[in-house]
């Protein structure tokens, strides 16, 4: 306890102890404020331990800061691990084959590998840490589960590596698996993670965001993707409740905080993933004013995307991402369905939803609001979706009617304009020979209807042309007329 200790090959090493209690020392820094040091190779190095360590200063020295292997229950808070002004080498914390650890309150910044690195980890959790300016990344999970990061602030990362590319995350996961993400502020105005907000490789079953708007991660201003998620191994993790490309919980001129790429990006065949508000959580996500796509789908299968608003938040303020709404480039049977997309694309002409290549098919589009992007709200490129067509539409008094493919779901929007779709108003089913016939029981909120085909292997198709809905149905009376 209080020890200044420095100028040892490691400062601390406790091995075999189970009532542990390291608090307030200096090790490898005299004076944090004046940036004074004797730095150890190691600074503190535990095997085998649990106990507390509390308030300690661990900085500047050679190889790592805090290393600790085969731990167990161990508390680290309110340390300072790193330098204030120059890098320190080596990882901030750096853990192997370890349990039940809580990190809580630390600063830990300035360290030339990762601020927090564990690898072959569980069941720890990370709590209202500030992680910045670490050379190599924010945190790394390498093969650790079951693990809670919770109310950290992560921003800066990389910015002392120059060198290109840049990969330097707020946040990794490596083959990791069940690990939960709430209410971090990833990026932001207080500086960019030089690679990805959250970058997931090969990992599962994690969950990102919160169960309320609240709970949710603020990810924006990262130079890269807020969220980027790759790999065979990368399925079955839940994105919800989180805030990307924009903070609405600070004042008014910080607000907009795009991602330099795409708002959400799954790429090279993960599968199985779910954004928005389904699964576990109940509130949307709000995907808007990155500099890319909002969501960008890339040589990936059976992702569903439902209840978000991409390009606008949930009061309907314009938003827009700066390419497409949702992408989908060489993907097969996701689920785009019930969100709004709105303002995408606007400088660039942009779609709503683009689905690009002859191996994109199966990609169902349904029931979404998507208007005043810079194009089309729906458009299939290079043969996707098997080229599926719209249907044919007419409506005679109330009675919308026409062809498509047999047996294939027509469904019928309204909007302001020829092109817009943004109120979903009814569906029906063609039948064997592809005709359909429809009569609207209720007033459409849109001036024209338009109407899109999904079939369950194709896809659903661009939208139809437009027929006249204002007001629609009529109600006819007859009206006598008397002569005075």
């Amino acid at each position: 306890r209080d020890n200044v200790i420095g100028e040892y090959s490691t400062g601390i090493h406790i091995a075999s102890s189970n009532q542990l209690h390291i608090t307030g020392n200096k090790v490898g820094v005299w004076d944090n404020a004046s940036n004074s040091s004797f730095p150890c190779g190691t600074g503190i190095y535990l095997i085998s331990t649990q106990g507390e360590l509390l308030q300690n200063a661990i900085s500047q020295n050679s190889l790592s800061q805090l290393q600790v292997t085969y731990g167990q229950n161990l508390l680290v808070e309110s340390n300072t691990i790193g330098s204030t002004y120059f890098l320190a080498a080596g990882s901030g914390i750096s853990t192997n084959q370890s349990i039940g650890f809580t990190l809580r309150y630390n600063t830990i910044q300035n360290n030339k590998g990762y601020g927090i690195d564990l690898a072959l980890s569980t069941q720890f959790t990370l709590d209202s840490n500030f992680i910045l300016r670490n050379t190599a990344g924010g945190i790394r999970f390498s093969q650790t589960t079951d693990s809670s990061v919770v109310n950290n602030t992560i921003h800066s990362n990389g910015e002392n590596d120059q060198a290109e590319p840049y990969n330097e995350d707020g946040i990794l996961l490596e083959n990791s698996s069940g690990n939960g993400f709430t209410g971090n502020r990833i990026g932001l105005y207080l500086g960019a993670n030089e690679g990805h907000g959250i970058h997931l490789i090969d990992s599962s079953n994690n969950t990102i965001g919160g169960y309320v708007p609240t709970d949710g991660n603020i990810i924006g201003n990262n130079y890269k993707s807020g969220i980027f998620i790759e790999g065979t191994g990368s399925r079955d993790n839940e994105i919800g409740g989180n805030f990307i490309g924009y903070d609405n919980s600070v004042a008014p001129v910080y607000q907009i905080q795009p991602n330099g790429n795409h708002g959400i990006s799954l790429y090279y065949l993960t599968e199985s993933n779910t954004i928005g508000a389904v699964g576990i959580f109940a509130a949307p996500n709000v995907i808007a004013s990155n500099s890319w796509s909002g969501i960008a789908i890339v040589q990936s299968n059976h992702n569903h995307i439902s209840d978000n608003y991409i390009g606008t938040d949930t009061n309907g303020k314009a938003l827009g991402n700066g390419g497409h709404g949702v992408n989908i480039v060489d993907g097969n049977n996701n689920t785009i369905n019930s969100n709004t997309v709105a303002y995408n694309g606007k400088s660039n002409s942009r779609q709503g939803v683009a689905v690009d290549g002859l191996v994109s098919y199966g990609n169902s589009v349904s029931q979404n609001s998507i208007y005043q992007n810079g194009g089309a709200p729906i458009v299939l490129l290079n043969g996707a979706n098997s080229s599926i067509l719209p249907p044919t539409l007419s409506r005679t008094d109330n009675t919308l009617s026409g062809t498509t493919c047999a047996n294939c779901t027509v469904e019928f929007f309204s909007g302001s304009n020829g092109s817009d779709i943004r109120f979903y108003e009814a569906a029906v089913q063609a039948n064997g020979a592809g005709g359909y016939s429809y009569q609207l029981s209720k007033h459409v909120r849109g001036k024209f209807i338009r109407a899109t085909a999904t079939d369950l292997t194709a896809g659903t198709s661009q939208i139809s042309d437009a027929v006249f809905g204002y007001n629609f149905p009529w109600t006819l009376f007859n009206v006598n007329f008397r002569k005075r």
